[in-house]
């Protein structure tokens, strides 16, 4: 039952060395301090170690993106999303794509994170992920301010309130009501 067990971890956890998560936990800490180039460089050592571990490509896309590096961001968001397909994550795919539609949207190539906000819309809804179903919603509406059309993105800005205010006992949703109505 043991060897059981430590196969199916194994198999399971992106990484059996406990030290990784510490130092995953270090480069999130960094990038919440705004350490940025710390939380790189901790991220890109912790890939070279163990490149199975895909949490850590949200970090070092969020510091690269940060540090103005956003052909870097993109790239670490598209690693993520593939990582997480070929794993069978499809949330955290629909959460890559909104991010890379977030981050083509903030270089003005709109056609491109209009397109990524429906792919991850898309895969949310497919996947009962209304986490990511609210993000998306939200981004497409902030896309439709910037294209101004104000009365598509409050329909948009209203459906995921309503996604994110039926679930507010979960932080991650409290977070997103909360950028809502911001």
């Amino acid at each position: 039952a043991v060897w059981i067990l430590i196969a199916v971890l194994y198999a399971w956890l992106p990484s059996v060395n406990p030290n990784t998560y510490f130092l995953l936990r270090t480069a999130r800490r960094d990038l919440g301090a705004g350490r940025n180039q710390e939380a790189i460089a901790l991220s890109e050592r912790i890939l070279a170690r163990e490149p199975r571990m895909r949490p850590v490509y949200p970090v070092m896309a969020e510091a690269n993106a940060r540090t103005g590096n956003r052909s870097l961001a993109l790239q670490n968001y598209f690693d993520y999303a593939f990582a997480s397909d070929r794993a069978g994550d499809q949330k955290a795919v629909a959460y890559a794509y909104n991010m890379i539609g977030w981050l083509y949207q903030q270089q003005g190539n709109y056609t491109k994170a209009f397109d990524f906000y429906q792919k991850a819309f898309d895969k949310a809804r497919a996947n009962r992920d209304p986490l990511n179903e609210a993000i998306s919603l939200r981004k497409q509406a902030v896309w439709h301010m910037d294209k101004e059309d104000n009365d598509k993105a409050l329909e948009l800005l209203t459906r995921s309130v309503e996604i994110n205010r039926e679930r507010a006992y979960n932080a991650d949703h409290r977070y997103n009501l909360a950028c809502d109505y911001f």
